[in-house]
């Protein structure tokens, strides 16, 4: 069976083969029990994602937009660190839920697992919910939060 994806639509032609659901499971159990291991005290509090986040090397920043998204993260560059926004508009469970997403995403900028740089997908992420990196986010965040 063929997997679908954004890349395919964007790169009809790439040599690279395509992420299956199992690599990405995989990738997104290694990531939750990477976070898992890293967080203490109580998840669904917002203090333990923040001072997982700061432990690993990404900003937390606050904002209150009742019409926007939960949250959204900005990978490190040469001008600024890491940072995670995350919007005080939700509750503090889907705050939490925001925090560990994107920490999905940070922890995919910082440490691309072996597996996933030979897939034409992983590299074509333009910030829509049904890109891999998406994807991979959504289950660390089922992993860890249940």
């Amino acid at each position: 069976m063929s997997e679908t994806t954004l890349s395919a639509a964007i790169e009809p032609n790439s040599p690279l083969p395509t992420l299956s659901e199992e690599t990405k499971e995989e990738a997104a159990r290694v990531i939750a029990g990477n976070l898992r291991r890293v967080a203490e005290g109580d998840h669904f509090t917002r203090a333990t994602w923040e001072a997982v986040a700061q432990k690993r090397g990404c900003r937390v920043s606050f904002f209150h937009l009742p019409a926007a998204g939960q949250g959204e993260y900005g990978p490190a560059n040469a001008e600024r660190a890491a940072v995670i926004f995350i919007n005080t508009a939700y509750t503090e469970r889907e705050q939490c839920a925001a925090l560990v997403h994107e920490l999905g995403h940070h922890e995919l900028h910082i440490w691309l697992p072996p597996q996933l740089n030979e897939c034409a997908d992983t590299y074509c992420y333009r910030g829509d919910p049904q890109d891999i990196r998406h994807q991979i986010a959504r289950i660390v965040e089922a992993l860890v939060l249940g």
